[in-house]
């Protein structure tokens, strides 16, 4: 079944790459549906700078974890790779954190960091390839009203939870941000939406996200 869906997805992927690229606004914007995508109205490029955090750990620090996930380390190589050599980003823009570097205290200063250079207009994505984690129970980790806090969890142990993180990216100026969060229970992360932005999981708020050994990273990647 896997192979099938690969299959599907290479046809698909070969097909909107004969689609025409535009410079400038394509000529369908503003039409009730876009023509070259396949749902939904495709805005103007972006005319600002451009940044990226993005995270992919492999190896954690903890030896009790239940396992490492695979191909993690991978997947943050090769969206750091796209961003800088394809989507024109600059390499100093994109700040990158794989395996012993992705502690929660160098994350956290990389994103206010960012929050002190972007302004309105500019676009800013944040990729996670790790460990993620709901939480049930009388601790609310993130002060909001739901009783269940949704984790990303960073290699020294830190979580990063879905209040904490819509807090944080909420201080930006602009409203252009792309999350994508490939990890188990991602799908909960609705805290993150806002206008302007666009939340990318990689599976249902209680899924699990898996590695693919043939292809060597994880799938939604």
């Amino acid at each position: 079944m896997k192979k099938v869906i690969l299959a599907l997805l290479v046809v698909l992927l070969l097909a909107f790459s004969q689609q025409p690229v535009f410079a400038g606004k394509p000529p369908w914007a503003g039409q009730e549906k876009a023509k070259g995508a396949s749902t939904g109205i495709l805005g103007d490029n972006v005319t600002g700078e451009k940044y990226a955090i993005v995270i992919g750990i492999s190896d954690y620090e903890r030896t009790t974890d239940p396992y490492d996930p695979p191909y993690c380390d991978k997947d943050a190589l090769s969206v750091n790779y796209t961003l800088i050599n394809v989507f024109g980003y600059k390499a100093e823009n994109v700040f990158t954190f794989i395996d012993s570097s992705a502690n929660k205290t160098d994350i956290v200063a990389a994103i206010e960091q960012i929050a002190n250079l972007e302004e309105a207009g500019d676009e800013v994505v944040f990729y996670f390839s790790g460990l993620g984690q709901r939480y049930y129970g009388a601790y609310d980790a993130d002060g909001d009203p739901e009783d269940v806090d949704e984790w990303l969890k960073c290699y020294d142990g830190g979580w990063l939870v879905d209040g904490e993180l819509r807090d944080m990216f909420d201080e930006y100026d602009t409203s252009r941000i792309v999350f994508i969060l490939d990890c188990s229970r991602s799908g909960g992360y609705d805290d993150l939406a806002a206008s302007g932005r666009i939340v990318c999981t990689a599976t249902t708020e209680n899924g699990y996200a898996y590695v693919d050994p043939d292809l060597k990273y994880s799938e939604f990647t």
